[in-house]
């Protein structure tokens, strides 16, 4: 429900109707947003989704910073981002970026950036001052993440995982 939310802003661009959420989970319950969340983990990544068990440990992290993206037109979640402190940080002023998915009826409208937006402008209000990611680079993301935050990466370079070669990020 909207009114367990922090904040609920919307979004008119190129004519799409969004809302962007910041996820209090000590209000919302895993339960709550489970299918909504695996639907999309589901759709974004195919056969290297994430277990639910994995996405549970993440959303009810007590430090975990997420946003959800909401379709206005239909009221479902249509993505999410969230982040956590970076484990192998030696500060605890670094966030995770762990994990960015939109369906993919919504992919290539410029709602990354916006998810992303809102995400670097939650976690700075919460003392963080960089932030890590590891985004793909045989989709495209990772040519997106370098857009979005152009002259402000501090390093990135180029690592093999277990999805394929992905572009390491601290911003």
């Amino acid at each position: 429900s909207h009114k367990q939310l922090l904040f609920t802003t919307h979004m008119n661009k190129k004519n799409l109707n969004f809302n962007l959420e910041i996820f209090d989970n000590s209000n919302i319950p895993w339960a709550a947003i489970k299918s909504e969340i695996m639907r999309i983990e589901r759709a974004a990544f195919g056969n290297k989704s994430d277990s639910e068990e994995m996405m549970e440990k993440c959303f009810t992290n007590p430090k975990v910073v997420a946003i959800f993206l909401r379709d206005t037109k239909n009221g479902q979640m249509a993505g999410y981002s969230y982040a956590i402190p970076d484990p192998q940080a030696k500060s605890n002023k670094v966030a995770l970026i762990d994990s960015t998915a939109i369906l993919p009826s919504h992919q290539g409208k410029g709602l990354v950036g916006a998810m992303s937006e809102l995400l670097e402008n939650e976690l700075v209000k919460r003392g963080y001052k960089y932030m890590t990611e590891r985004a793909n680079v045989a989709n495209g993301y990772a040519d997106k993440i370098e857009k979005i935050y152009a002259g402000r990466i501090v390093e990135k370079h180029d690592v093999d995982s277990v999805y394929g070669k992905q572009r390491y990020f601290k911003i």
